[in-house]
Protein backbone atom coordinates (compact mmCIF):
# COMPACT_ATOMS: atom_id res chain seq x y z
CA UNK A 1 0.00 0.00 0.00
CA UNK A 2 1.31 3.31 -0.75
CA UNK A 3 1.40 5.42 2.43
CA UNK A 4 1.30 8.56 0.61
CA UNK A 5 -2.37 7.41 -0.38
CA UNK A 6 -3.30 6.87 3.95
CA UNK A 7 -1.96 10.56 4.31
CA UNK A 8 -3.91 13.59 2.64
CA UNK A 9 -2.88 16.38 2.68
CA UNK A 10 -4.26 19.47 5.50
CA UNK A 11 -5.83 21.30 2.75
CA UNK A 12 -7.94 18.18 1.67
CA UNK A 13 -8.64 16.96 4.81
CA UNK A 14 -9.88 20.57 5.72
CA UNK A 15 -11.64 21.30 2.77
CA UNK A 16 -13.83 17.63 3.39
CA UNK A 17 -14.25 18.07 6.64
CA UNK A 18 -15.80 21.40 6.62
CA UNK A 19 -17.92 20.43 3.37
CA UNK A 20 -19.07 17.56 5.00
CA UNK A 21 -20.19 19.53 7.83
CA UNK A 22 -21.48 22.00 6.43
CA UNK A 23 -23.01 19.47 3.08
CA UNK A 24 -22.10 22.40 0.96
CA UNK A 25 -19.09 23.40 -0.62
CA UNK A 26 -20.28 27.39 -0.77
CA UNK A 27 -20.41 27.36 2.98
CA UNK A 28 -17.31 25.10 3.65
CA UNK A 29 -15.63 27.97 1.27
CA UNK A 30 -16.78 30.92 3.16
CA UNK A 31 -15.19 29.00 6.48
CA UNK A 32 -12.13 28.33 4.86
CA UNK A 33 -11.34 31.60 3.06
CA UNK A 34 -11.43 30.16 -0.29
CA UNK A 35 -13.62 29.89 -3.53
CA UNK A 36 -16.02 27.13 -3.70
CA UNK A 37 -14.42 25.67 -7.17
CA UNK A 38 -11.21 25.44 -5.02
CA UNK A 39 -13.29 23.45 -1.94
CA UNK A 40 -14.77 21.09 -4.63
CA UNK A 41 -11.74 20.63 -6.10
CA UNK A 42 -9.72 19.73 -3.34
CA UNK A 43 -12.44 17.38 -2.53
CA UNK A 44 -12.35 15.78 -5.85
CA UNK A 45 -8.65 15.19 -5.42
CA UNK A 46 -9.19 13.54 -1.77
CA UNK A 47 -12.11 11.15 -3.82
CA UNK A 48 -9.53 10.33 -6.73
CA UNK A 49 -6.48 9.32 -4.16
CA UNK A 50 -8.64 7.09 -1.73
CA UNK A 51 -10.56 5.79 -4.69
CA UNK A 52 -13.74 6.43 -3.02
CA UNK A 53 -16.76 8.51 -3.53
CA UNK A 54 -17.24 11.15 0.11
CA UNK A 55 -20.43 12.74 -1.14
CA UNK A 56 -23.70 12.43 -2.75
CA UNK A 57 -24.06 14.81 -5.75
CA UNK A 58 -27.29 15.99 -6.15
CA UNK A 59 -27.71 18.48 -8.36
CA UNK A 60 -26.01 21.44 -6.76
CA UNK A 61 -26.77 20.03 -3.06
CA UNK A 62 -23.93 17.28 -1.33
CA UNK A 63 -24.55 15.02 1.11
CA UNK A 64 -21.74 12.76 2.59
CA UNK A 65 -22.13 9.10 1.09
CA UNK A 66 -21.87 6.07 3.64
CA UNK A 67 -18.13 6.23 3.19
CA UNK A 68 -18.37 10.08 3.73
CA UNK A 69 -19.84 9.80 6.87
CA UNK A 70 -17.77 7.52 8.28
CA UNK A 71 -14.69 8.94 6.96
CA UNK A 72 -16.13 12.46 8.53
CA UNK A 73 -16.50 10.42 12.14
CA UNK A 74 -12.53 9.60 11.99
CA UNK A 75 -11.42 12.76 10.53
CA UNK A 76 -13.26 15.67 12.08
CA UNK A 77 -12.34 14.07 15.73
CA UNK A 78 -8.78 14.27 14.64
CA UNK A 79 -8.53 17.72 13.57
CA UNK A 80 -10.90 18.69 16.51
CA UNK A 81 -7.55 16.74 18.61
CA UNK A 82 -4.29 19.16 16.14
CA UNK A 83 -6.55 22.19 17.27
CA UNK A 84 -6.92 21.81 20.77
CA UNK A 85 -2.81 21.00 20.77
CA UNK A 86 -2.07 23.26 18.62
CA UNK A 87 -4.23 26.04 21.08
CA UNK A 88 -2.48 24.45 24.28
CA UNK A 89 0.27 25.02 22.30
CA UNK A 90 -0.45 28.93 21.92
CA UNK A 91 -1.92 28.85 25.50
CA UNK A 92 1.53 27.82 27.27
CA UNK A 93 2.99 30.85 25.13
CA UNK A 94 0.35 33.31 26.48
CA UNK A 95 1.60 36.73 28.09
CA UNK A 96 2.42 36.66 32.10
CA UNK A 97 -0.98 39.10 32.05
CA UNK A 98 -3.89 37.58 31.79
CA UNK A 99 -7.36 39.39 32.98
CA UNK A 100 -10.67 36.37 32.55
CA UNK A 101 -13.95 37.70 32.87
CA UNK A 102 -17.38 36.21 32.67
CA UNK A 103 -20.14 38.46 31.32
CA UNK A 104 -23.53 38.21 30.55
CA UNK A 105 -24.26 37.55 26.43
CA UNK A 106 -26.01 40.88 25.79
CA UNK A 107 -24.05 42.75 28.20
CA UNK A 108 -20.65 41.49 26.60
CA UNK A 109 -22.23 42.50 22.85
CA UNK A 110 -23.96 45.51 23.59
CA UNK A 111 -21.55 47.49 26.14
CA UNK A 112 -18.26 45.59 26.40
CA UNK A 113 -17.30 44.63 23.09
CA UNK A 114 -17.66 48.05 21.24
CA UNK A 115 -15.26 49.79 23.76
CA UNK A 116 -12.34 47.07 23.98
CA UNK A 117 -10.21 48.46 21.31
CA UNK A 118 -9.63 51.32 23.79
CA UNK A 119 -8.90 48.70 26.69
CA UNK A 120 -6.75 47.51 24.04
CA UNK A 121 -4.87 50.15 23.40
CA UNK A 122 -4.20 51.47 26.98
CA UNK A 123 -3.07 47.28 28.05
CA UNK A 124 -1.06 46.32 25.14
CA UNK A 125 0.39 43.40 26.98
CA UNK A 126 -2.56 41.90 28.63
CA UNK A 127 -4.40 39.19 27.58
CA UNK A 128 -8.43 38.98 27.63
CA UNK A 129 -10.40 35.69 27.59
CA UNK A 130 -13.81 36.69 27.67
CA UNK A 131 -16.29 33.79 28.67
CA UNK A 132 -20.04 34.09 27.93
CA UNK A 133 -22.15 33.21 30.61
CA UNK A 134 -25.47 32.98 32.24
CA UNK A 135 -25.21 31.48 34.95
CA UNK A 136 -23.60 32.52 38.20
CA UNK A 137 -19.73 32.06 38.31
CA UNK A 138 -17.86 29.88 41.16
CA UNK A 139 -14.69 31.87 41.38
CA UNK A 140 -13.16 28.83 42.55
CA UNK A 141 -14.76 26.12 40.76
CA UNK A 142 -13.38 28.30 37.64
CA UNK A 143 -10.53 30.12 36.46
CA UNK A 144 -12.61 33.45 35.94
CA UNK A 145 -10.96 36.55 37.48
CA UNK A 146 -14.33 38.95 37.83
Amino acid sequence: MNFRKLTPSMSLLLAFEASARHESFTRAAEELSLTQSAVSRQVQALEAMLEVELFVREGKRIRPSDAGRAYMAEIGGALARIRDATLRVLASQAPAAQLRLATLPTFGAKWLMPRLHRFYLAHPALQLDLHSRIDAVDFSAMEIDA
